[in-house]
């Protein structure tokens, strides 16, 4: 029973270190306190990274035993971790080759004594200090079987540049798999944005805990797969950390899924209020409500400009439509604002935004309407745009804002460049200011709430580039807040599905899915978590 109970907490310990993820101070503080406190010497923690690459190479290689791999070295601990690998797979039989980005005599400390270790097995090792060096290193990584990158790790805060940047380059250009050791190469850890230039790993072996840059900006892009290497940080270490930032899996995000218990009916499931569409946008309007619909939501009733009626009508047939006979030219008029406060207060969410377009009565009647709604409120699309005109605004503790890049870069007044260089900040950011949890989407969509968390989702694909896609994905979460779910649970549940329909989808395609077909994937993903 004892050993049962044991082996329970040490899954449980490491289901918690594969959904956690950290920054490079967090990381670094990990260390400091596993080695001070706990008094594991940093040779160990070393060692056992050097182990978790070795055991994540064999998928990548027919057989180790005669292997040619090549592996570049930095001189701090990345580069001591990619000497213990060279130890390491050295015994195992592989022919291995070493080059150091640095003269010897710049290896300190633990990484100095691997170095130690490599020279006296007989390792071949070379420092590339010149042009030579480099043709050399091209050399080698075009004929190797595996490169393994231990340049630089997780604490590279300026662009690479000179002899480090041509030799990126060199195992960028490798014909074999490229394994990255913690990091790529020239990846912010933090934020994801490269420095300048960065290795193109096939797969990178992280330590401890996942790091934050690998999901986000252009971390999947150069990562390759991920994997998250035990190095031996205790559990007590993690545990007082206090780390709050997840990414999702499955096993996060299927506890949030709203129950449907057999005597429910469609009250039980939630009433939505969606105000979209506009002349020449309706289908804005139209698939965030098949979007809601497909979250398993009750009821859907789309707020509709009078003269737009029968278009919704025609091609909606399971959700009710409002027509609005203070609104005219198919546009959304401060005319019916009352009419829509009083739909409002009778609905369990409200979204807002999608494809509304940004005139001036409809810009004046979405402000009322952020201004005087208690419900659970989402904001999408043109919904931002207004916003981000109106200056100051406060959620209650359930507004839920959407953007993509373009409006971020409205609503918080910084380029698209500086957003995309750090999302998770940005994102952050932008939640304190309005007291409101804030998707910021893209590759590695970042859900940020206002009390600092942040949850990073992994799941999508470019089959979401098309038009319409956010606003199935809109529907979809207010669907979830209709149900009862609170916004950071709604949005990170709903990004995580329309994510993995995005996928399920694409098997053998990447491109020409239109964003009407997630609607019809989105409801059988629920029962698959």
């Amino acid at each position: 029973m004892g050993n049962r109970l044991i082996a329970a907490a040490a899954d449980l310990f490491y289901y918690e270190m594969t959904m956690k993820i950290v920054d490079s101070s967090q990381m670094r503080a990990l260390d400091r306190d596993a080695m001070k406190r706990y008094r594991i010497p940093g040779m160990v923690l070393m060692e056992n990274a050097a182990l978790g690459v070795v055991r994540h190479v064999d998928g990548l290689v027919p057989q180790i035993h005669d292997c040619r791999v090549v592996i570049v070295c930095g001189p701090g601990n990345n580069g001591g971790d990619g000497l213990g690998v060279a130890r390491h797979l050295t015994n195992r039989g592989a022919r291995v080759r070493v080059f150091l980005l640095a003269s010897k005599e710049k290896f300190k400390g633990d990484a100095a004594a691997n170095l130690a270790i490599v020279k006296a097995m007989g390792i071949k090792s070379s420092a590339v200090e010149d042009e030579r060096g480099l043709k050399k290193l091209g050399e080698k990584t075009a004929r190797a079987d595996l490169v393994i990158d231990a340049i630089f790790g997780t604490g590279l805060t300026r662009n690479i540049e000179g002899i480090f940047a041509e030799a990126i380059a060199a195992i960028n250009r490798a014909d074999g798999p490229v394994v990255a050791v913690d990091i790529p190469s020239g990846l912010n850890s933090d934020s994801g944005q490269v420095m300048g230039c960065a290795i193109r790993a096939d797969l990178t072996v992280t330590f401890g805990l996942g790091k934050i840059g690998l999901y986000t900006g252009s971390g999947p892009e150069v990562c390759g797969g991920v994997e998250v290497a035990d190095i031996s940080i205790p559990a007590g270490a993690v545990t007082e950390a206090r780390i709050k930032d997840i990414l999702l899996d499955s096993d996060e995000v299927r506890p949030l899924v709203p129950p449907r218990p057999v005597s429910g009916h469609k009250g039980t499931f939630g009433h939505l209020l969606l105000i979209a569409g506009s002349r020449g946008k309706t289908g804005a309007g139209i698939l965030a409500a098949r979007g809601a619909l497909a979250s398993g939501c009750g009821l859907v009733s789309a707020a509709v400009p009078w003269d737009l009626n029968p278009i919704y009508e025609a091609a909606l047939i399971e959700p009710m439509t409002i027509p609005l006979p203070g609104s005219k030219d198919g546009r959304f008029e401060v005319a019916d604002l009352k009419m829509l406060i009083s739909e409002a207060e009778r609905r369990s969410a409200v979204v807002i935004g999608p494809g509304i377009g940004t005139e001036r009565e409809t810009a004046e009647l979405v402000r009322e309407l952020v201004a005087n709604l208690e419900v659970p409120l989402l904001i999408d699309a043109d919904g931002l745009n207004i916003l981000a005109q109106s200056g100051d605004f406060k959620g209650r503790g359930n507004l839920l804002l959407t953007p993509h890049p373009g409006e971020m870069a409205r609503l918080t007044g910084l380029s698209i460049s500086e957003i995309q260089n750090d999302r998770g900040k940005a994102a952050r950011k932008l939640a304190e200011r309005h007291t409101a949890v804030v998707l910021l989407k893209g590759s590695g969509t970042v859900i940020a709430h206002p009390d600092g968390r942040m949850a990073i989702n992994p799941t999508g694909s470019p089959l979401l580039a098309t038009g319409g896609s956010g606003d199935v994905l809109a529907g979809l979460i207010g669907g979830l807040m209709a149900q009862g779910m609170n916004t950071f649970d709604a949005a990170c549940l709903g990004a995580y599905i329309h994510g993995l329909a995005a996928q399920s989808l694409g098997y053998g395609q990447d491109r020409g899915i239109k964003a009407g077909s997630l609607c019809r994937e989105i409801p059988q993903l629920f029962t698959f978590l």
